[in-house]
C-alpha cells in the first residue's frame, strides 16, 4: 500500500458498527494484491481485520470478476506538495466496472485530481485525509445509505455521468491513441 492509506474507511466502518448502524458480520472488504499485510495492519488498528478477505495476487480476468462481485470499489491515492495528480490505473479500470467508487486520498494537500474526477463524473465519494473531520462524516453517511439499500435488497446508489465516463472507455482511448500515432507517422512519413 505504501503511501496509500485505507484507515479512514476502517475508522468509518468501526464507528458505524459501534453506533449499531451496521452489523459487523454484514460488511466485507475484499483485497487483491501484494500488500495485504499493510492493509491488515491498518484494519487491525481499528479492530476490524476479520472483515478483510485477502485474495492475494490475481490475474486480470480474476480481478475483474472480483470487482464485478463487489457492491462498492475502493481506490487509494495520495496528494502531497511533492506529488500531485496521482491517478492509478485501478481508477480507470474501475470506470469500466460501472460500480460506485470510494476514493481515499492521503497527503498534505487538498483538492486531489482524483477527488475532482469522482465529483465531476458522479462516481461515488472521495475523501481526503487533509479534510478528515468533514470527510469522515460524509463517508459514514455514504456508507450507511449504501448499506441500508443492500440490506433491503436494492442496488447501490449510483448515477454516474455516463457521457463523461465514455471519454475514458478503453475503446475511445485506443482510438485517440491510434489517431496520435497516425498523425506522428504522417509528420515523419
Amino acid at each position: 500500500l505504501g503511501k496509500r492509506d485505507m484507515s479512514l474507511l476502517f475508522e468509518a466502518i468501526k464507528e458505524l458498527i459501534a453506533e449499531r448502524k451496521i452489523e459487523r458480520n454484514k460488511v466485507e472488504i475484499h483485497y487483491a494484491g501484494t500488500s495485504s499485510s499493510d492493509l491488515l495492519n491498518q484494519a487491525h488498528s481499528y479492530g476490524i481485520e476479520e472483515i478483510i478477505h485477502d485474495h492475494g495476487y490475481l490475474f486480470r480476468h480474476q480481478s475483474i470478476e472480483l470487482q464485478n462481485s463487489c457492491d462498492l470499489l475502493v481506490v487509494l491515492s495520495w496528494n502531497t506538495r511533492k506529488e500531485q495528480g496521482i491517478l492509478s490505473g485501478k481508477f480507470f479500470e474501475y470506470l469500466q466496472a460501472f460500480k460506485p467508487i470510494i476514493a481515499v486520498t492521503a497527503g498534505d494537500l487538498q483538492g486531489a485530481e482524483l477527488t475532482g474526477m469522482i465529483k465531476d463524473l458522479n462516481l461515488g465519494i472521495s475523501c481526503e485525509y487533509i479534510k478528515k473531520e468533514i470527510d469522515l462524516i460524509k463517508l459514514k453517511d455514504y456508507l450507511l445509505v449504501q448499506y441500508s439499500n443492500k440490506m433491503i435488497g436494492r442496488n447501490a446508489v449510483f448515477k454516474p455521468n455516463m457521457k463523461e465516463i465514455e471519454e475514458f472507455h478503453y475503446k475511445k482511448i485506443s482510438h485517440k491513441l491510434e489517431k496520435i500515432c497516425q498523425d506522428l507517422i504522417g509528420c515523419y512519413g
